[in-house]
């Protein structure tokens, strides 16, 4: 079995603001314009991004400064339970669909409705009241613009989130796969623990949870 390769061990890209960029990206697809989980987050000496189905964790970037939601360091990311890194299997991709969120065109503007909050409200005498916008469908964006849409890639995106594949007996989407897949040195960690899977590339670490049945 491989010897864990440990967190100090990982070398700094050269351009760090190439990898901020690629967490940024990476984070945005999967998440609504509202959330929470919206950007990378820094805590300590670590900058994570996480979409709420994968956490990725690399050393402090500067230009990350907010404060995580919750406890993220928290995050079992390291396996400490016996196992094997190994590189990502070949699996079938299922064909991508037109972008519902940018139409196609790979960009996008912030909707002007709501700013980009993806959540419209007003006010009556008595009650405050929101809703999702009509105008973006709560994305918080609308075609057009020069800012690459985080919901697809260059117009094109999965017809559905949900795809499972079976690697070592453990259900991963496919969907997060392939958002990691292209990290240089990736390695996952088999077997699981708590439907939890270790991965690991050159320059950090991180984790992707199971599909359950």
């Amino acid at each position: 079995m491989e010897k864990e390769c440990t967190y100090e061990a990982y070398e700094q890209p050269a351009n760090m603001e190439q990898l901020a960029g690629m967490l940024d990206l990476l984070v945005k697809k999967g998440c609504s314009a509202n959330s929470h989980f919206a950007q990378p987050v820094t805590r300590g000496e670590f900058t994570y991004a996480t979409n709420g189905f994968m956490i990725i964790r690399v050393s402090k970037i500067d230009r990350f400064t907010s404060n995580p939601p919750f406890d993220i360091h928290k995050v079992a990311i390291t396996p400490e339970h016996a196992g094997e890194w190994i590189d990502i299997p070949e699996y079938k991709t299922p064909e991508k669909v037109k972008c519902t969120s940018c139409h196609g065109i790979g960009f996008c503007q912030e909707c002007h409705e709501c700013d980009g909050e993806g959540i419209v409200f007003w006010n009556t005498d008595k009650h405050r009241y929101e809703a999702e916008c009509a105008e973006c469908y709560g994305e918080g964006y609308i075609p057009g613009g020069d800012k690459k849409c985080p919901y697809c890639d260059n117009g094109f995106a999965y017809e559905n989130d949900w795809l499972p594949i079976n690697i070592h007996g453990e259900k991963i989407n496919t969907a997060i796969l392939d958002k990691i897949k292209g990290l240089p040195g990736i390695k996952i960690f088999i077997p699981s623990a708590e439907d939890i899977i270790s991965f690991k590339f050159d320059y950090g670490d991180g984790a992707i949870m199971c599909m359950r049945d």
